[in-house]
């Protein structure tokens, strides 16, 4: 066939993510200067000309149909070659796959060359293949099955492959259709013309190849360097996922310092610098730490050192205070406290001495370290848990006969408690408020006296064995007293009656009620429990543990704090689940009575303050059921979020009640529904608001007025689904058979009753204008003004049932997906013909469809343990989950970087949407997590379940400088890198902290 003249050289084909490198290519290719040798020269493209010129490259506005447009054809047919920039995203691209088989149908398969920018040749993840179709298959097979892969000539301008100055000069190897090395040794002749003369020829190659082996040694060490960031990273993930922050800290950091800034790492480093900038304050004790104590008011801090030192800290300056040896401390078998009055004027320790003798019990007063009192003691169990009067004005324990005494501290007569006849009292108590003291005797029975009257109030029997530990509740109401055998009773105040009953099958060394809740800790061998003590029931159980173990129950109740080896654990107490792991080797862990704050003692005698950094950022309560709903349903928290920041919620309690947002404060309550909230649904605006519970009563509320406006009945259904109109003109209800109702908000008027598909198949529009609902197996769009159907479509031929829907951002579109395990998507467009159909293996239906911001991909929450991300455009599918169980809500972050899932396990999993990789497990909840989403402005995870909890967690990117991290990273954590392995270091937390208790930094 002869050669027709052409008008380009070549012409360029790109997608649109890689504009800027096929500009840069277009301008490289015309300024380049043809080896005068060559000008002129015969080709099969015809004389080689001086330049390449001109290159077309314009293909910014293309036709809407499948067929290429005029002017891009014509420009197909005046270029002697064609130039395909490939990419992942060229990859995808149907307009650049339409160009090369429109050019190969033109004969002129010969002269298509390709230039690698990003991506793999061939990849086996074709999220990652850089070759479109028609570059790597004979597209003139009539049979697609029987098509015969195509090596399609390509420049590799990746650093991995020939680079990008390399793989310019193969591309016009082809354009010229000359060897390669002759452009080479033109390019080589040229630079030694300008530096040296022609008989230095040899040296200069020399150099060239030296020069050539150092760039082949440094793109090597490229890819090394990219392979090591790639493992820090990998292993950061594998240490967050598994609970250990501050060695996830290690690998992310560095990482970071090296380089790496992407969302993802970023995240993962906001979580993982949690545990590291909680540390906040730092007291050198000079020796190891036995036991802490603080004061009620958390003002006074006393250590025992293992020498036998007590010392008195101020707080929070932790400036000492006292410094009192205790005599014959290393003699001694046992010891008791030490333990401070509420306002940390007065200091009591006890010791046991080893030849029998009996106990001796001292008393200071503070900072003077006045000694105020030394008497005997009995020496059986020294453990008096509130020692001190409110006042801190007398004393109370056992004295060597056996009876509770009361000692005044400013001098005069002792008072001894009559006691219970024959027996001696093995455990006392003063009741926070002083008005009560309490006294566990030998025989087992437990009496209650007022200080000073010799007639007990209270004999209260039951335990059934020596009494070993005695404590009221800090209300003053309950009475918890602990056996010898590892049996435990509690009592009412002061009428006496049994509030429960429980115990270890081994002894309890050690009780601690929340200061703020009605919860109780319980210690012994066989490991820790925390009960309620308003029914006795076990909330929290570990396994064994040992007599020298330390935990630490927070004034709320909600978390515990546990020495274990090396590191001390705080886990949240409903769940059992861990949530920080503090890897800083302790002896004694200890919260403080506001809850604020964490001590942890090491063997050096450094005390370590860490602040209330743990997760989660707020917790907010549902409390118990009210009403009775259907023995199927789990009472859970549903929430919805407002336009402003709020948190509106609901849930077994049946109480609406509005939160500020991330720290969920109170800050506004609507009436009582009278029955457990089933869901909750909001106006974009945050201007109304509604409610349905399980009784099938919904009602509407304006949140400005906090006043409702309308309530609709329907009785015996189950609401599952509600939907209030962007406008807020519309309400739509769908219940657990599938029955959906459609009604006007102004005047109350039911307008329509749909039987759907599925429940979770109905939404409206962002213009308000119409509700599409499924219906018949078929996606109908409804226009709300007349309540006519505009749009009818079936998923698929197999006319399969709809489960779920959503209107598209801008609402140019909709996506729906079958509710079986067909696995049929379809994404219409609502202003054109354009249909997408997609089937997703392994689905068992649709729960939820949700459009990321852009309108670009969409989210399918379509049954079982992972949930899928849509491009409907590219066809681009991409599955994500690691739960272990059903996931019952998905949502994206306002970014679209990131997808939060709440499953049955009672997780909430943070995940890279782009890669799908799991980045952080996030909530725990007792049970299933209901709801999970992103704050608005993406820098809280909401998580609510079926254990009446809303809650709220970090979710925020880091954003200080990769030297500060890495700073405080090297300083308190007790690892640093070996290459990518972990080795442990010494660590001195007295040079983590700056003179400033608060400098940490705050969320």
């Amino acid at each position: 066939m002869s050669e027709q003249p052409y008008r380009y050289w070549a012409f360029i084909s790109y997608s649109h993510h890689d504009a800027r490198a096929a500009e840069q290519l277009r301008r490289w290719l015309e300024r380049y200067s043809v080896p005068r040798r060559l000008v002129g020269r015969a080709s099969p493209a015809g004389a080689l000309p001086r330049r390449l010129f001109p290159i077309f490259r314009d293909r910014d506005e293309l036709p809407s149909s499948a067929e290429l447009g005029g002017v891009i054809n014509r420009a197909l047919l005046a270029s002697r070659y064609l130039i395909v920039v490939c990419s992942p995203q060229a990859a995808a691209s149907h307009w650049v796959n339409e160009e090369i088989r429109q050019f190969k149908a033109m004969g002129r398969a010969d002269r298509v060359l390709a230039l690698i920018v990003d991506g793999e040749p061939n990849a086996v993840d074709p999220a990652h293949e850089c070759f479109p179709p028609a570059l790597r298959w004979d597209d003139d097979a009539a049979d697609s099955s029987t098509r015969t892969p195509i090596e399609p000539i390509a420049a590799d301008a990746r650093r991995s492959g020939d680079g990008e100055s390399l793989a310019r000069i193969k591309l016009v190897s082809g354009l010229l259709n000359v060897g390669l090395d002759e452009l080479l040794r033109r390019e080589r002749r040229r630079l030694l013309q300008l530096r040296l003369a022609w008989f230095f020829g040899l040296a200069t190659a020399a150099a060239l190849a030296a020069s050539a082996l150092v760039l082949q040694q440094r793109e090597y060490a490229a890819r090394e360097r990219a392979a090591t960031l790639s493992r820090l990273v990998e292993n950061g993930r594998g240490e967050l996922l598994a609970g250990a922050q501050m060695r996830a800290a290690v690998y992310l950091s560095e990482a970071y310092r090296q380089g790496v800034d992407t969302p993802a790492l970023r995240f993962m480093l906001r979580q993982a610098m949690q545990p590291i900038d909680a540390l906040t304050q730092v007291i050198d004790n000079g020796e190891s730490v036995r036991a802490m104590a603080l004061s009620r008011d958390d003002r006074s801090l006393v250590t025992l050192s293992s020498s036998g030192e007590l010392r008195v800290w101020s707080q929070p300056s932790g400036r000492e205070l006292a410094h009192l040896p205790v005599p014959d401390f290393a003699s001694s078998q046992a010891f008791c406290g030490p333990l401070l009055s509420d306002d940390g004027s007065r200091l009591m320790f006890a010791t046991v001495p080893s030849d029998g003798g009996a106990a001796l019990l001292q008393v200071w007063s503070l900072p003077d370290g006045a000694r105020l009192l030394q008497v005997p003691m009995a020496n059986f169990n020294c453990t008096v848990t509130v020692p001190f009067s409110p006042d801190g004005s007398k004393l109370l324990a056992i004295a060597p006969n056996g009876r509770p005494t009361v000692w005044p501290l400013a001098g005069g007569a002792a008072w001894s408690a009559p006691g219970a006849e024959g027996s001696e009292a093995t455990a006392v108590s003063f009741s926070a408020d002083g008005r009560w003291l309490a006294a566990g005797y030998r025989d087992g029975s437990v009496l209650l006296w007022e200080p000073g009257n010799n007639r007990p109030v209270l004999r209260l029997t039951g335990l059934g064995q020596t009494v070993m530990g005695i404590d009221f509740q800090p209300a003053g109401d309950v009475l918890v007293a602990n056996g010898v055998d590892g049996a435990m009773r509690g009592w009412t105040v002061p009428d006496g009656h049994i509030a429960f009953a429980g115990g270890h099958a081994q002894p309890i060394y050690q009780m601690q009620f929340a200061a703020a809740a009605k919860r109780l800790l319980t210690l012994g061998s066989d490991g820790e429990r925390v009960w309620r003590t308003d029914n006795g029931s076990l909330v929290y159980a570990s396994g064994s543990s040992n007599r020298f173990a330390s935990s630490s129950l927070r004034a709320d109740g909600e978390q515990l704090a546990r020495v274990e080896w090396r590191q001390t654990v705080v886990s949240d107490v409903i769940s059992s689940k861990p949530l920080f792991t503090f890897n800083v080797d302790a002896t004694v862990a200890l919260f403080t009575g506001s809850g604020a704050q964490l001590m942890s003692a090491d063997p050096d005698g450094h005390i370590a303050i860490w602040s209330e950094r743990f997760r989660p950022v707020a917790s907010a309560w549902h409390g118990p059921r009210v009403g009775q709903p259907p023995t199927w349903w789990s009472p859970l928290v549903a929430f919805a979020q407002l336009s402003d920041g709020r948190v509106l919620s609901g849930g077994p309690d049946g109480r609406l009640l509005l939160w500020n947002g991330r720290d969920l404060v109170p800050v506004g309550r609507l009436a009582d529904q009278g029955a457990a909230i089933s869901v909750v649904a909001a106006t974009p605006d945050g201007q109304r608001a509604a409610a349905a519970d399980v009784s099938g009563r919904i009602e509407l509320w304006d949140l400005a007025s906090g006043r409702s406006l309308q309530r609709f009945d329907l009785p015996g259904h189950f609401i599952s689904k509600l939907l209030i109109s962007p406008d807020g003109h519309y309400l739509f209800a769908a219940d657990r058979s599938n029955h959906g109702y459609l009604w006007r908000t102004d005047d109350g008027r039911r307008l329509a009753d749909y039987a759907m598909d599925s429940r979770f198949a109905a939404d409206f529009s962002e213009d308000s204008t119409h509700l599409a609902i499924g219906v018949q197996h078929r996606v109908q769009t409804i226009a709300l003004a007349s309540l006519t159907t505009e749009l009818s479509e079936s998923l698929a031929a197999s006319d399969p049932p709809v489960g779920c829907l959503k209107f598209a951002p801008a609402s140019d579109a909709l996506v729906a997906m079958a509710d079986d395990e067909s696995g049929a998507a379809r994404w219409v467009s609502l202003r054109g013909s354009e249909r997408r159909q997609l089937s997703i293996d392994g689905a068992t239906g649709c729960f939820k469809a949700e459009f990321e911001r852009s309108g670009e991909r969409v989210l399918l929450q379509q049954g079982g343990s992972s949930v899928s991300i849509w491009e409907p455009r590219s066809n681009r599918l991409l599955k994500l989950g690691e739960h272990a169980g059903p996931i019952f809500d998905a949502h994206w972050s306002p970014d679209g970087r990131f997808v939060v899932t709440g499953a049955l396990d009672g997780l909430a999993d943070v995940a890279d949407s782009y890669d799908g990789k799991l980045l952080q497990k996030l909530a725990v909840h007792a049970g299933q997590v209901s709801a999970a989403a992103f704050s608005l402005d993406g820098v809280t995870v909401y998580s609510a379940g079926d254990d009446g909890r809303l809650q709220a967690w970090e979710a925020g990117l880091e954003t200080r400088p990769a030297v500060e991290i890495a700073s405080k990273v090297a300083c308190i954590s007790p690892w640093r890198l070996d290459g990518t392995a972990l080795i442990t270091q010494s660590v001195d937390l007295r040079n983590c902290v700056g003179a400033e208790p608060a400098a940490a930094r705050k969320p």
